[in-house]
């Protein structure tokens, strides 16, 4: 199933992967490291860059609820 348009840029892919890592947990996802450090001086942009579309994902997933 596709949950996002497939033209990403790397702060939108990177934001929304971290933002999924985060509501669904490490154990839930095939991910076993979290995506970014929070020492990561870019990581609040990247999450900036993928909350409209993690809001979008988790309006298609279902049950997923936010």
């Amino acid at each position: 199933m596709e949950l996002a348009r497939n033209n990403l840029n790397v702060a939108e892919a990177r934001g929304l992967e971290q933002l999924l890592i985060d509501h669904f947990g490490l154990e839930t996802l095939i991910n076993k490291i979290n995506g970014i450090s929070l020492r990561n001086p870019s990581r609040e942009g990247y999450l900036a860059a993928g909350k409209a579309l993690f809001d979008e994902v988790l309006s298609i997933l279902p049950g997923a609820g936010q």
